[in-house]
């Protein structure tokens, strides 16, 4: 968990990521693990999957995500995994503080820069100072920078995959590491252009913290080899979530539940640092 949640805890700029990659394959190495790429290039957004062991003939692909999200404004932010609906409402509210914001600097912006010309030196170089100071802030709001801390999306589900790595001697075992799949699944749907349907697909989600432990399935899956006690069972037929992507495929994620809805708290937040 040093590793992941620690040394390398952000993953959301390029370079975080091309560190983290360096130091993962390195990791392979030691542990005589082959490494691939896969990848998709576009002008407005690139796609880099980390493969480990020989994806094309492994009857089980272990997946985690490994790319972190931007921090919120909001102070509490929740995440449902196996809801995407509920994510994009969540999205949305912070989408409109930001706005607000975002604004609210614009305007008093726009309120300095009024009788600029005619105003005094002094009161000149105030102003000039405020302009500076509340564009920084605009441009923060609008371009928000990656969270300092994320145990929940998506430290510990690669701290755990690495373990699994490092323990599991089984060549039809693969792992993939995925790009862009907290804030999209644009690495999911990469992925699924290099398995087929016989594959198992068993993505680990957020793994830190939660007073419950929730293993979701296809309904083709038997997933008994795979529960503890006290952990819930949950078949999902629908296509609107990750598990719809693959004809056979196990989640599992930690959190909390209320009023019939599986969340995990403070994700995006200062305060995801919890691992039970």
């Amino acid at each position: 968990m040093l590793f992941a949640g620690v040394n390398i805890g952000r993953r959301f700029k390029l370079k975080e990521k091309e560190v983290f990659l360096k130091e993962t394959i390195k990791l392979c190495e030691l542990n005589g693990l082959n490494t691939s790429f896969q990848t998709k290039r576009s002008p407005f957004m690139n796609v880099c999957n980390l493969v480990v062991q020989d994806i094309r003939n492994a009857k089980i692909i272990v997946v985690c995500a490994y790319d972190t999200p931007e921090k919120a404004l909001l102070p509490k932010m929740k995440y449902y995994p196996f809801n995407p609906s509920l994510n994009t409402r969540e999205e949305m509210k912070n989408l409109v503080v930001q706005i607000i914001c975002a604004s609210m600097c614009f305007l008093l912006i726009n309120f300095l820069l009024h009788h600029f010309e005619s105003s005094s030196i002094f009161l000149k170089t105030i102003k000039f100072s405020s302009v500076v100071v509340l564009g920084y802030f605009c441009f923060r709001f609008i371009h928000p920078s990656g969270n300092l801390v994320n145990f929940s999306r998506s430290s510990a589900a690669v701290a755990a995959t690495l373990k699994i790595m490092e323990k599991v001697e089984n060549k039809n075992v693969s792992y993939v590491f995925l790009d862009r799949n907290c804030a999209s699944y644009e690495g999911i749907k990469l992925l699924k252009q290099y398995i087929n349907d016989n594959q198992l697909i068993i993505y680990l989600d957020n793994l830190a913290s939660g007073p419950k432990t929730v293993v979701a399935h296809s309904g083709n899956v038997e997933v008994s080899m795979l529960l503890e006690d006290g952990w819930i069972e949950k078949e999902y037929n629908e296509t609107n979530n990750l598990l719809g992507y693959f004809k056979k495929a196990i989640m599992i994620s930690c959190g909390n539940i209320k009023d019939k809805k599986f969340y995990v708290e403070n994700t995006k937040t200062e305060n995801d640092y919890e691992v039970d």
